[in-house]
């Protein structure tokens, strides 16, 4: 593995631990919001509890906020791979 791919893949992680943590914080504040205003807002359904209501909302914004991991950067290194290889494979001078 280069260099370049593990500090990717480091900084991807990273990206993915943020990702997960500010889902895991809006879920939890739908949560107390649903509890909070149930009773208050009765012109506004609730169908679902405020623990049921955290869950979907944390899915939810796993789902809208996946976006911040580029997958076409990890495409890019996997081609100029294959590019480097082809490049290296038809060098004569590394051949001998």
């Amino acid at each position: 593995m280069s260099q370049i791919e593990s500090k990717v893949n480091r900084i991807l992680g990273f990206i993915l631990v943020v990702q997960v943590v500010l889902s895991l914080i809006c879920g939890i504040l739908a949560g107390v919001y649903t509890s909070n205003n149930s009773k208050t807002f009765t012109y506004i359904p609730f169908p679902y509890t405020s623990v049921v209501d955290g869950v979907i909302s944390f899915f939810s914004y796993i789902v809208l906020i996946n976006t911040m991991i580029p997958i076409s950067l990890i495409v890019s290194i996997e081609i100029v791979k294959v590019a480097q290889s082809i490049f290296i494979d038809k060098d004569r001078f590394m051949w001998s």
